[in-house]
Order: structure tokens, then C-alpha cells, then sequence
């Protein structure tokens, strides 16, 4: 056996540490640093369990974890049995299939969990081994990987481990060891040209010149083709089907080097790499995703059947959350479907799953020029998405989609489903309650999402309380990214996003990474509104500026004003100017403006302004089914009524909720009615079941403005000790929040009593963990795309932060950062 040369060090460390990830170029051998940590774990007694990335696998969901786990028993949990297409079932999520890999770890270990080549992973394998990382110590196992020198993929490993160039001595002992026998010149060349990379030391032929470099691996890679070509034809095919992710090498051969089956594939013919694929594919008939990759390869001319199987592998990878994979393999079966209306129906199907979820735009606009006017839903459904997500005209979109409803009544289910979820964002951007008749009119019989997304859209403060029960089931079932981006709108208004905020955080996550790009978009939009009510303004920042800076990257051009919406009622709550501009010909942007306009009004304290503009979005005593929107002005009506002398317009107002279920919806909505009702009425009781609405101490924006309001009638009321209690509690949360009017307000009501509160400012400065790392890096000289560099943000995301940062500071220079960091 042959011992690895010149690694000692390497080897101590990676044996010292609990998640390693060694780095390097390519041949400088980290496969071989794998190999003997490997071989030496085993010699312990420790079971060991490898996977590693494979280009052609790359995009099969689950293709590494079935690697890793050969052997290890995953059929004996349920959830893994269901992603390796070793059962039937609904699709686990990544955390309950991590939970699973854990289980299973657990019983077979203690061990070594080894990932080599881990950026060619596939996605969801990837996300998988990153949510149990953090717990396989708890399980017995340490990670040890191993990845050119690139930015870090989705694993997080506790240390980089950097390899080097083997050192003169070194490189020597090896090419002795590895081709004894060289002649002194021919040793000195592959010496001097290999520089210490032991592949090369391996490989470089003896003789040649260097006074002719070419790049390494081109040379390797040349080499290697060469070496293949000598080989026996049946071989070459067993290396080929090795290389191309299929069967195990032969004779217990292993590719030592990824250059090594790239070599392979180079040296096959295009046939002879098509009866490969058909013959892989013969070989995984059990497994439906990985045989459709292979005959999606061996097959070249239009053929039905085959383009039926690959788009119900599709169908499964979209189900188990794999976008890009999906849409690849739909797209594909459209390629091998001739040019009838079914190779336009699939073209246009994955055209609008890479809309929807994907963020192909670009892709999508090629699909509908390419197909045209067909008539059919699907097309029209695809086109009609196209236009409204580039920022076009809703009521043209409407009408593009009402038309196609009519004219096709027989269309297929997952058509008019899709049809409906295009529709609803529309009649909500339209803000026109006559818009919605047409998604009644086409709503399917067994549709709950369409029901339930229509209750809590359309008329929400009729319609909403009755559809909870439904929406909570469904977003404790949403494993995809369909479902969870489908339900986060309504989801935000009705104060569901902390029951749905890990399915959305994982779909954020996946886009981030380049997987489905639109579906974050909405799964962002739907935090950063959650964030906006329960107080995390600073993170709503930096959440506005992802969302608009991935809408301008993908071209989602519908998205700039939400995130640029939600940036400004920030700084709305802030009092600070509020820069937003309503896209065109969207009713919910007059909605939007209107709610900017009543919060900045109530915050410089100018009532009579906040209660015309927020009677524009709901008249007090009326129940408008304009908008869901009314779910986030309930306070503000409430306010702006009474501090206004409209006291009979804010009995009506709170009246009218009282009238209504929505105080059962959510703590907040509760808070809000409770609230509405105090401020019209006249006993102080009102205000203490407002403030002791359960679980209502999260949203803490609105608690502090109803004590606010509360200490403000205490203090008229010559109550002053009571009132003292509300206004101090008032202000400290308006100072942490940095809504400097609030807090004014508060102190200016508090002195009043006779009482001045000491600001915690000069001696609390609390900044969060991400501003304090990116102002401690600002504070050093590095600029904001450097520091994004390092911290794998966006640069507009770093400035986000930065400008949180200088104003809890107090500063507004990056040199004053030294002094005024705590």
C-alpha cells in the first residue's frame, strides 16, 4: 500500500478537528487526505460513510445522500425511505429529513461522515447534510470534506484546512515512490514543472519541453485521454458509464481526480455516450428521477413515451422542492415532444414554474415568443405571469387570464389551479373588489389552498376567521416551495408567517444560492413584513434591500416597490423622509402610499393629515373589501380617529370590528380591536385587556404606541404615577426601535408627570451581531463590496446595515466608526 507523502501535519489536524473542510487546486491532493483519514478511522473501529459530488448527479435530488448512506439502513427511517425512492409517501422536509440522517448516524456510529468534492453535490443532499452538521457530534460522527479553494458551499464546516504544494523534499520522496527509475533530467523536469502538485507529479510525461507551459489541467486532462485511448473498448465503456455517474468503476477502481473523469467523458464519442445513458437508464428503471436524467440524454429524436417519463420526473423534483432540477427536466420532455400542442403545453408548464419559482424570467420570455398564441390556458396562464412579475399592466394581466378561463373550460386542473394563483396577486394589486368575481366564478370544487388564499384575500375581515383552521393545516404540511410561496401572503396578513417563517426561510436560503430565485422573492417579501410588525425594523432593512436587489438582478420588476415598500415604513416609523414610489396602475399602490402617508402623519403628531389619509384605505364604521391591507391599519385608524376629534368616526370604528371575528385571528388583530375599542371609549379597563391581550407582547411597535395612548389618557386624567409606568415602558421601546417621534412624544408626556426618564442611549447602544461584525470590518478601511465579499452578502445589503449601524451610533462617518464602536 502506498503511504501519503509529505501530509503529516494535514493529517494531525483534520484527526484534531470535529468538521474539517480541506481546501485546495486541483491535484493537489485532497482526495488522497480523505482517503488515508479514512482508512485510519476504519483501522479505529469507526464506521465510515462517504459520498462525493458527481457532475452528471449533481442536479438528481438526494443522488449524494444515497451514496452516503449504502449500506447504513436508511430504509428503517421513514423519511429517508421516502426521498431515496426507497417508499411511497408525501415528501419530507429537509429538517425531518436531517432529523432522519441523525437517527440513522446515531445507530451506526461512532464514525466519519466524509463529503468529498462537496460544491458537486446535488441541492437538496447539500441542504440536507448542512441542517444536521451542526448536530453530528451529539451523533458520534465528525465531518471532514473536501473542495477546491472557492467560497464556502451551504455546510458549514468549523474549520478550513488550506493544502499546499507539496515542499522539494517531499515532491521528490514521491515522484521516487510513484515512478522509480526516471532519468536524472526527466526527474528534474517533472519535478520543476509539476511544483510540488502531486497529481502532476504523477502524470506529466517524462519528456517534453518546458519552455511551452500550458495550463495544468489542460495538460492532465490531454494526458489522461491519451492513457484511455490505450485501453480495451470494453473498458473505455466501463470507465465512461463510471464517468457519467452510473455504474461502480471497474474492478474497484476509484476516479482519484475529478480531471480524471472528465478525461473519460472527453474521449467518448456523442453515440457512444448516448448508449451509455440508455443503458444506465435500463439499469435505474426503479428509480424514476435518475432514469429520466439518463434517457433525457440518450434520447435524440421527438419521442412521446420518453417525454411523458421525464416530465413526471419533473413533476417529482418540483414535489420534493428541486426547482431548477424540475424545470430542467420538464423543459427537456418539451424538447422530445415533437411540435404538436403537447411540446407547447410543457414548454409553457416549466416556463411558468421558472417564473413562479425559479426566477427564469428571460427563459420565460423566450418560451411565449417562441410558442405564441395557442389558445390554451397554459400558454395564456404563462404569458400573462411573464407580463405582471416585469411590472406590466394588471388589468390587462386580468383580463388576459379571465378570457383564457372562459374560453377554455375543460382545461386540465393544475391549469386553472395555476391560473387562479396568478389571478389572486393580480385582483390584490388591482385593489377592485369587482376584479375578484372571476376567480369565484373558475374556483375549483377541491381546491383548499385557492379557498383558503380567496377567504383571507378577497375579504378578509369577513371571510378570514372561519379559514384559520385550514391555513394552519396547510402551512404545517408545506414541504415545497409552491405551496409555502402560495400561502405567504396570506400568510402575512393574518399573522401566520411564524408558523410558516421555516419553510420560508429555507425557500429565502435556496434562492440565495441561485435555486429558486422568484419563490424567495415572495418568501422574503412575507418576512420582511413579519419583521416590520413584531419590531426587527433593522432586519427589515437589510431584508428590503435583497428583495430589490435580486428584482433588478432577475428582472422581477413587480418586487422593487414591495421591497422599497417595506423599507419605507421603516423609515415612515422612524420619522424619517419616506423615498417610495407606487408602481403604475396598481391599486394597491394608492393603498400602499396612502398607509406611508398616515404613519408618517401620526408620527410628526399631524392627526387631522393621518386620518385622511387612512380613511382612504378604511372609512371608520365601514368593513372595506378593497384590500386585505386593512389588516395592518386597524391601529392606525383607531389612532388617527381620536387624536383627530373625529370621536364618533372612531366609536364607529371600533363598533364595526367588534362586530366581526377578527380578534380571533391573531394576538395582534386581537390587540388592535381591543385597542380601537379603548381609544373610542372613556374606561381605563379598555386599555388594560388591550395590553393583556395574550401572546400580544411580540408585536412590540403596537404595544408601545397603545401604552403611549394609555399613558397619555392617565396623565389628562391627572392619573400621573399610573401614567408614568405606561410612558416610561412606551419610550424605551420607541428608543430601541429608533422611532425617534414616538419616543419624543412619550418623554415629552412623561415629563409632563413631572418625572424626566434618563435615555438608555448613552449607555445601552445595543447594535445587532451583523451590524457590529460590518462596522468593526468598516471601521478598518474596507469598503462595502469588500466587506461583502468576506461576509457573502450584497453590497447593498452591507449598506443596509452600515446605515443602522451610524445612526444607533449616532454618527455619520465611517472614521467616526473607531471611537464610537462599544
Amino acid at each position: 500500500m502506498m503511504t501519503l507523502v509529505g501530509r503529516d501535519r494535514e493529517l494531525r489536524q483534520i484527526e484534531d478537528g470535529a468538521a474539517v473542510l480541506v481546501v485546495g487546486d486541483p491535484g493537489i491532493g485532497k482526495t488522497a487526505l480523505l482517503d488515508e483519514a479514512a482508512r485510519r478511522a476504519a483501522e479505529a473501529g469507526l464506521t465510515v460513510l462517504r459520498c462525493a459530488g458527481v457532475e452528471f448527479e449533481s442536479e438528481i435530488g438526494f443522488a449524494a445522500l444515497n451514496q452516503l448512506l449504502l449500506g447504513a439502513g436508511p430504509e428503517s427511517e421513514p423519511a429517508l425511505a421516502v426521498c431515496l425512492g426507497l417508499d411511497t409517501g408525501s415528501q419530507p422536509s429537509i429538517p425531518e429529513i436531517a432529523e432522519a440522517l441523525l437517527s440513522v448516524l446515531g445507530k451506526a456510529g461512532p464514525g466519519l461522515l466524509v463529503v468529498d468534492d462537496a460544491p458537486g453535490l446535488d441541492r437538496m443532499s447539500a441542504e440536507v447534510i448542512a441542517t444536521a452538521a451542526g448536530r453530528l457530534p451529539g451523533a458520534g460522527f465528525r465531518l471532514l470534506g473536501a473542495q477546491r479553494a472557492v467560497p464556502p458551499g451551504p455546510i458549514p464546516f468549523g474549520r478550513r484546512l488550506a493544502v499546499g504544494a507539496l515542499d522539494d523534499e517531499s515532491s521528490a520522496r514521491l515522484l521516487d515512490q510513484r515512478r522509480p527509475g526516471l532519468s536524472y533530467g526527466a526527474r528534474r523536469r517533472v519535478l520543476a514543472e509539476a511544483r510540488g502538485n502531486p497529481l502532476a507529479l504523477t502524470l506529466l510525461p517524462a519528456r517534453g519541453s518546458t519552455s511551452s507551459w500550458t495550463p495544468l489541467a489542460s495538460r492532465l486532462v490531454t494526458r489522461l485521454r491519451r492513457e484511455i485511448a490505450e485501453l480495451p473498448a470494453a473498458t473505455q465503456e466501463s470507465l465512461l458509464r463510471a464517468a457519467l455517474g452510473g455504474d461502480p468503476e471497474p474492478a474497484g477502481a476509484r476516479f482519484r481526480h475529478p480531471l480524471t473523469r472528465v478525461a473519460v467523458i472527453e474521449s467518448s464519442t456523442a453515440a457512444a455516450r448516448q448508449r451509455a445513458h440508455a443503458a444506465l437508464a435500463e439499469r435505474y428503471r426503479e428509480d424514476p428521477v435518475r432514469r429520466a436524467r439518463h434517457l433525457a440524454e440518450a434520447t435524440v429524436d421527438p419521442d412521446e413515451a420518453v417525454a411523458a417519463e421525464i416530465e413526471h420526473a419533473g413533476r417529482l423534483l418540483l414535489a420534493r422542492g428541486d426547482v431548477a432540477g424540475g424545470v430542467e427536466l420538464v423543459s427537456r420532455a418539451a424538447e422530445l415532444s415533437g411540435a404538436g400542442p403537447a411540446r407547447a403545453d410543457r414548454l409553457m408548464d416549466a416556463a411558468y414554474v421558472g417564473l413562479e419559482l425559479g426566477g427564469r424570467l428571460g427563459e420565460a420570455a423566450r418560451a411565449v415568443r417562441e410558442i405564441g398564441a395557442t389558445g390554451s390556458l397554459r400558454a395564456a396562464v404563462t404569458a400573462a405571469r411573464l407580463v405582471y412579475d416585469e411590472g406590466g399592466s394588471v388589468l390587462g394581466v386580468h383580463r388576459m387570464l379571465a378570457e383564457a378561463l372562459t374560453a377554455n373550460p375543460g382545461a386540465p386542473a393544475r391549469d386553472v389551479e395555476d391560473a387562479l394563483h396568478t389571478l389572486m396577486p393580480v385582483c390584490w394589486s388591482a385593489a377592485r373588489t369587482d376584479l375578484w368575481a372571476t376567480v369565484g366564478e373558475h374556483r375549483p370544487q377541491n381546491s383548499s389552498t385557492v379557498d383558503v388564499c380567496l377567504a383571507v384575500l378577497q375579504n378578509p375581515l369577513a371571510t378570514a376567521a372561519a379559514a384559520m383552521p385550514a391555513l394552519d393545516a396547510l402551512i404545517d404540511e408545506a414541504a415545497g416551495p409552491q405551496l409555502a410561496v402560495r400561502l405567504g401572503m396570506a400568510a402575512a396578513y393574518v399573522d401566520r408567517v411564524p408558523r410558516a417563517r421555516a419553510a420560508l426561510e429555507r425557500v429565502a436560503e435556496n434562492g440565495r444560492r441561485g435555486g429558486a430565485v422568484a419563490a424567495a422573492l415572495h418568501a422574503l417579501v412575507s418576512l420582511a413584513g413579519e419583521d416590520w410588525l413584531t419590531g426587527a425594523w433593522d432586519r427589515v432593512e437589510g431584508t428590503a434591500a435583497e428583495i430589490m436587489e435580486l428584482s433588478g438582478r432577475y428582472g422581477y420588476g413587480r418586487y422593487l416597490a414591495t421591497g422599497g415598500f417595506t423599507r419605507a415604513l421603516v423609515a415612515a416609523g422612524r420619522g424619517e423622509p419616506v423615498r417610495w414610489t407606487a408602481p403604475r396602475d396598481s391599486g394597491i399602490g394608492r393603498i400602499l402610499g396612502h398607509h406611508l402617508e398616515g404613519l408618517s402623519a401620526l408620527a410628526r403628531g399631524d392627526y387631522q393629515r393621518a386620518y385622511t389619509e387612512l380613511a382612504e384605505i378604511m372609512a371608520p364604521g365601514t368593513l372595506p373589501r378593497t384590500s386585505p391591507h386593512v389588516m395592518w391599519v386597524l391601529l392606525d385608524v383607531a389612532e388617527a380617529a381620536a387624536r383627530s376629534g373625529h370621536r364618533a368616526e372612531a366609536r364607529a370604528h371600533a363598533e364595526a370590528l367588534a362586530g366581526t371575528d377578527v380578534a380571533s385571528i391573531s394576538p395582534r388583530l386581537a390587540l388592535h380591536v381591543a385597542a380601537a375599542a379603548a381609544v373610542a371609549g372613556d374606561a381605563d379597563l379598555l386599555f388594560e385587556q388591550a395590553l393583556a391581550t395574550p401572546s400580544a407582547a411580540r408585536y412590540r411597535f403596537d404595544i408601545a404606541r397603545v401604552q403611549l395612548l394609555y399613558g397619555e389618557r392617565l396623565r389628562r386624567n391627572r392619573q400621573a404615577v399610573r401614567a408614568r409606568q405606561q410612558l416610561a415602558a412606551a419610550a424605551e421601546t420607541f428608543e430601541e426601535l429608533g422611532a425617534r417621534p414616538w419616543a419624543a412624544r412619550a418623554e415629552a408626556e412623561l415629563q409632563a408627570t413631572g418625572r424626566r426618564r434618563q435615555s438608555s442611549a448613552t449607555t445601552n447602544i445595543r447594535l445587532t451581531g451583523q451590524e457590529t461584525e460590518i462596522a468593526r470590518l468598516a471601521a478598518t478601511g474596507l469598503t462595502n463590496k469588500e466587506i461583502a465579499a468576506r461576509l457573502l452578502l450584497s453590497p447593498r445589503t452591507v449598506g443596509s446595515h452600515l446605515h443602522g449601524a451610524f445612526r444607533k451610533l449616532g454618527i455619520s462617518t465611517r472614521a467616526a466608526l473607531r471611537d464610537a464602536l462599544p
